[in-house]
């Protein structure tokens, strides 16, 4: 899904604005999980080149820069 997002991106004629929602079911900072983990680091590669070549932000991490929330924690059954 993220590799079909990264060629949709680039094959569009640049727009000005560009807004992506979803829930992707990954992070870039594994302190974005609780509790903390990483996740596999192809999809965090192709998620970070996405949003250097289109100057994206975080807009939850650009407005609360200090604060940590989550709609779900795991319990600690990561194995």
């Amino acid at each position: 899904m993220i590799e079909n997002l990264r060629i949709h991106l680039e094959n569009e004629q640049r727009q000005e604005n560009i807004l992506i929602a979803g829930d992707f079911n990954l992070v870039t900072d594994e302190q974005d999980r609780s509790p903390p983990h990483s996740d596999d680091p192809r999809l965090v590669d192709s998620w970070t080149v996405i949003e250097t070549r289109n100057d994206l932000i975080d807009r939850w991490q650009l407005t609360h820069e200090n604060k940590r929330q989550f709609m779900y924690n795991q319990n600690n059954s990561l194995g």
